[in-house]
């Protein structure tokens, strides 16, 4: 993702917002904005480290992506989602998800929604298994 830079990445490094990037380095932000401080403070970089970073970066960026708005539902008047409709580049970042989870000894698990938006790409969905 970072060598092909979607647009969705674009727009989410140009929020310049550090909270969850933050929260899966597991560090704290100052909570009022006359604490602020850049995020580069707080985290120590270290070679072996440098991945967690790069991963923190793609995860808040794709987890933003599908959490926005992204247009209307007339059907339904409602605000639709891209998460009730993965692309390819989502669904291949959720599948990605679960098998880290459960290469870890299942420590994470893909939400009831996650699944069910999932379903339709697994690899095995088109042959009737």
């Amino acid at each position: 993702m970072l060598l092909d830079l979607p647009s969705f990445y674009g727009k989410w490094a140009q929020r310049r917002e550090a909270e969850d990037v933050a929260q899966f380095l597991g560090v704290t932000l100052p909570e009022t904005p006359f604490e602020q401080v850049r995020l580069s403070e707080l985290v120590t970089l270290s070679k072996a480290r440098t991945a967690h970073v790069l991963f923190a970066h793609v995860a808040a960026a794709f987890e933003r992506d599908m959490r926005d708005p992204k247009g209307w539902n007339d059907a339904h008047m409602e605000t639709r989602f891209l998460w009730e409709d993965p692309t390819p580049q989502q669904a291949a970042y959720l599948l990605l998800l679960e098998r880290l989870g459960r290469e870890d000894k299942g420590t994470y698990r893909l939400s009831e929604v996650e699944e069910q938006a999932l379903a339709p790409h697994r690899p095995d969905a088109g042959s009737g298994a």
